[in-house]
């Protein structure tokens, strides 16, 4: 399946929230044809851009995530491309409004649930250090909150890398929790 152009993808999108039940079934047919391999990244381009309305950020948000629950351990997703979906997902979490992300936050729960990238780990340290604003940190809780339930019930190798997680993470939220205090 080629790769589709952003503009195309916001078309079908649009097409696909009409109050036409023929438009609306032709878009959502066309969409999942082409929600493909690279065409999840081109999905991310619509959630992260500036100029698209809340509507179209929406929709697009529930088909990545729906499309990442169908792929991502189907074998159907190239494995190349989860590393970048991920970082890309990770980058989007503290940028976009609450409904879009509780889409991308699922779609990073079935990230992580696979594989905890260190970048993962890098990325909520490095919102809690910045700490500049309530939606970082707010965003770099709700990413770790995913992180800790992945290992909720296990033991043995899997408690040793949470522990070297939490042993990263929670010195940073000292910090920010000290700093909360010192404000109020």
């Amino acid at each position: 399946m080629a790769s589709v152009s952003l503009e195309q993808v916001a078309d079908l999108l649009r097409g696909a929230m009409s109050p036409s039940p023929d438009i609306r079934s032709e878009a959502e047919r066309m969409l999942e044809g082409t929600m493909q391999q690279a065409n999840l990244l081109t999905l991310l381009q619509v959630i992260g851009g500036r100029d698209v309305e809340l509507d179209l950020k929406q929709i697009a948000a529930i088909y990545l995530k729906n499309s990442i629950k169908r792929q991502w351990y189907s074998g159907v997703l190239d494995a190349s491309l989860k590393p970048p979906m991920t970082s890309q997902l990770l980058q989007l979490v503290p940028a976009v409004p609450a409904a879009v992300q509780d889409q991308l936050l699922e779609c990073l729960r079935v990230s992580i649930q696979e594989h905890t990238s260190p970048d993962v780990v890098k990325q909520i340290v490095m919102w809690l250090e910045a700490g500049n604003s309530g939606e970082t940190v707010m965003a770099a809780l709700k990413v770790m909150r995913i992180v800790a339930r992945k290992y909720e019930y296990r033991d043995g190798e899997d408690v040793a890398e949470l522990d070297a997680i939490v042993a990263a993470v929670f010195p940073k939220l000292v910090d920010v929790f000290h700093a909360g205090l010192a404000d109020v």
